[in-house]
């Protein structure tokens, strides 16, 4: 369950649109409070030194400063301020630079207001995001990419077969096509699989492949 407490949040974008339809979707909730508005990363930074919100919502194609680089400096300086990126940007390099700087979750621009608010409630409660559309976005390409190499590093936590596994998923691998490579059962494949999430704290294959990016495990050209 979800806790019941009032977040305060910092808008980063300089599109004053995006940021009226942001505050009208927030407007209607009692949970979430914004407390400030920036048009640019300068600013935007200033301002979260200033009121150290909860949440900050950023756009990252800023008139001064890339997001990437500006979320890297948030988190370095504010680690307790939870990061959402709100895009219209469909690019994995992007993608994964942005969490790789220290991105909490992303969204993209016509989410919805149920998307909204389930992005905020996850990252209030240290779970990571990704729009569904994102997620699909980014395994396609890691599997039309093709990896360079598996399992070039292991996580000491995991088995040999699962850390095989896990980069497997990564790859964009479906559960069936995994089995077939490896000549197991689909359910072994769901076993290991649940084990690798319980394992390593995670909660989806999202939050699996950018784990497994990040970390190493898995190289992509």
């Amino acid at each position: 369950m979800f806790r019941e407490r009032e977040e305060r949040i910092i808008i980063i974008d300089s599109h004053p649109l995006s940021r009226e339809g942001l505050k009208s979707i927030l407007r209607d909730t009692r949970r979430y409070r914004i407390i400030a508005e920036a048009e640019t990363a300068e600013d935007g930074f200033e301002k979260i030194a200033s009121f150290l919100p909860n949440i900050a919502i950023i756009e990252p194609e800023l008139p001064d400063e890339s997001g990437t680089v500006l979320t890297e400096r948030i988190k370095k300086n504010f680690f307790k301020t939870k990061l959402i990126i709100f895009t219209d940007n469909l690019n994995t390099t992007f993608i994964r630079d942005i969490f790789f700087a220290g991105a909490d979750a992303l969204l993209l621009k016509d989410a919805d207001r149920d998307e909204i608010l389930e992005a905020i409630e996850s990252v209030e409660n240290g779970m990571y995001f990704l729009d569904r559309r994102v997620t699909h976005e980014l395994i396609q390409s890691l599997k039309n990419r093709k990896f360079v190499s598996y399992g070039k590093k292991s996580d000491f936590r995991l088995t040999k077969r699962e850390n095989q596994i896990l980069t497997l998923i990564s790859s964009g691998l479906s559960t069936r096509e995994i089995a077939d490579k490896l000549y197991i059962s689909m359910k072994t494949v769901e076993n290991h699989r649940s084990n690798i999430l319980r394992k390593l704290g995670l909660k989806n294959t999202a939050e699996m492949v950018r784990y497994a990016i990040r970390n190493g495990l898995v190289d992509i050209e």
